[in-house]
């Protein structure tokens, strides 16, 4: 049996994500050079944080999100 593509992740649910990560870099953080960056890529979430000028890493803590819809 052929596998099926798995759905990419809605755009109104990336605006959700980027909206919870940027009140959280804005209420948590504080920090103008220390901040989450999310990122998409088809079915996938990835959230990298930023150190100012130093290379990002991924974030090991997932954050919950509304998807797929029920």
């Amino acid at each position: 049996m052929p596998k099926t593509k798995a759905p990419d992740i809605p755009e109104a649910v990336q605006r959700q994500v980027n909206e919870i990560v940027q009140k959280f870099n804005q209420r948590v953080i504080k920090d103008p050079d220390l901040y989450y960056v999310p990122r998409f890529k088809g079915k996938y979430r990835i959230i990298s944080i930023n150190r100012g000028k130093l290379r990002s890493c991924p974030m090991t803590h997932p954050i919950q999100v509304a998807w797929p819809a029920q």
